[in-house]
């Protein structure tokens, strides 16, 4: 949680049109007065919602066959969950079409899994240590066991970015709304993390006072820049005239952008046995390259003349995401990657500092 508190001036979420704006009073050649929207003052945004975290499996025990060859790995623990999530922005207008937005993200996703192996007379139920350790026993057949994984997993991320555009458009009544417009466009800094702590619980059946335990960290900090681009749309008052509709506005943002990694792993094998106890430590780091890509959907509704509630969808794509592949056989402990889906809604508070009206009725 002290990621977000620390973070919240900086932004891993793709930047809103939230940018403080009021209502001015415009007569058009014709005569028809309408309202024309232009950016002003700061808006303080906080959120509170659910994170949707799609990880990849922990994959330590394996069977193995007569000839001592690995028939498949076992699934100790997966990740794909819901967990809670926490939000802020600060939007500094520095000129009509230029604003900074300063904004801040944390979430915590956690499960546990209990997985069974039994041994036949064909496959062997075995557990190896994370460090292939010469002139040493390092793996294990064993008749049965339980594993009990506890997974946690911290996302946050914080960012800065600029975003230029030409303001609001007017809406002028007799053109009765709009379908889709663009709004703006950004350009901007990002730091993300994904840490992940997971532990997995051995209980093997021959000897159930002794366990075999597997404690590590992985922990994953991205940084990079990004593009995005917004726009506005409303169907509502597109289609109707006044009503509920008319305190609306919905947008969309894409955004893009290459972040490079950097990866740390720490593990820790642990067998509590009388005669042959073990505890290994194992260090690991690697640096990689990532595209994260997302979208963003967002509708708020005016409640004052200066706040306004927002209901936020984020989906992210990571195209590398770290993950262990521990040691089986001949083959050693080491990080690999995979890609990773990340959704994050929220319900969003936006209050305008200061003396200046964020929102005014629509005239009709």
């Amino acid at each position: 949680m002290h990621r977000f508190l620390t973070g919240v001036v900086l932004t891993a979420a793709a930047v809103s049109p939230s940018t403080a704006w009021a209502a001015d009073l415009i007569e058009a050649p014709d005569g028809t007065e309408y309202v024309q929207v232009v950016e002003r003052g700061v808006v303080l945004e906080l959120g509170g919602g659910v994170q949707y975290l799609d990880l990849s499996d922990l994959r330590w025990t394996f069977l193995t066959n007569n000839n001592g060859e690995i028939d498949r790995k076992q699934n100790n623990g997966d990740l794909s969950e819901y967990g809670g999530a926490a939000s802020g922005s600060l939007y500094v207008p520095l000129s009509n079409s230029l604003t900074l937005a300063l904004s801040g993200f944390y979430s915590q996703v956690e499960n546990s899994k209990r997985t069974r192996c039994e041994s036949t007379d064909d496959l062997f139920c075995t557990v190896q240590n994370i460090e292939n350790i010469p002139d040493q026993m390092n793996a294990w057949e064993l008749p049965g066991f339980t594993t009990h994984a506890s997974r946690d997993v911290d996302y946050w991320g914080s960012s800065a970015e600029l975003t230029f555009g030409s303001g609001r458009a007017a809406r002028p009544p007799e053109e009765g709304g709009f379908l889709f417009r663009f709004s703006h466009w950004g350009a901007g800094f990002d730091v993300r993390g994904i840490d992940q702590d997971n532990r997995i619980k051995l209980h093997y059946d021959d000897d159930p006072d002794n366990d075999i335990k597997l404690s590590d960290a992985l922990d994953t900090t991205y940084y990079g820049g990004y593009l995005s681009v917004t726009g506005e749309f409303d169907i509502l008052s597109y289609f109707t005239s006044g009503g509920f509709g008319s305190n609306l506005r919905s947008f969309v943002t894409l955004r893009g952008g290459v972040y490079g990694t950097d990866t740390d792993y720490s593990g820790r094998f642990t067998m509590e046995d009388a005669l042959n106890p073990l505890n290994t430590h194992l260090r690991l780091s690697d640096d990689d390259v990532a595209f994260i890509g997302g979208a963003s959907f967002e509708t708020r509704l005016a409640v004052g003349s200066r706040t306004s509630l927002s209901l936020r969808t984020d989906y992210e794509y990571f195209s590398s995401v770290p993950e262990m592949r521990y040691a089986a056989g001949d083959d050693v402990t080491r990080i690999d990657d995979d890609d990773m889906l990340a959704v994050r809604t929220q319900l969003r508070v936006n209050v305008g500092l200061g003396s200046s009206q964020l929102y005014e009725q629509p005239i009709r």
